[in-house]
């Protein structure tokens, strides 16, 4: 009992591909921004690493504190603070989607895929 609308990314409309991928992005650099961090001991782009790891993390932070929670602990962020910074990655970067995907529709009105 397969939905065919679903699962066929060809019938899909540009909006929502991008959303996907966007979210897709979004979870997967969270994930991988932490092991890489925790894989790469010092070295040249240590400050650069840490930099771009506090970035990425910075919006699950805010939403730490909104809630009263302590953001990291001494050894870094937890698995529930991660969890909550890829969630809410995953969630911007489908925003950004979603608006890249309207930008498409309006520049290339061919490309729209009706709506079902």
């Amino acid at each position: 009992m397969e939905n065919p609308g679903i699962l066929n990314w060809r019938g899909w409309s540009v909006v929502r591909k991008a959303q996907v991928v966007g979210a897709a992005a979004g979870a997967l650099i969270t994930i991988s921004m932490s092991l890489v961090v925790n894989a790469y001991n010092g070295g040249a782009f240590a400050f650069l690493l840490l930099w771009l790891e506090w970035e990425i993390f910075s919006p699950a932070a805010v939403i730490c504190r909104l809630f009263g929670w302590e953001w990291q602990g001494p050894s870094g962020p937890s698995w529930v603070q991660t969890t909550l910074a890829a969630l809410t990655n995953a969630l911007l970067l489908s925003l950004v989607g979603t608006l890249t995907g309207w930008f498409l529709r309006l520049v290339n009105p061919q490309n729209q895929t009706p709506v079902r």
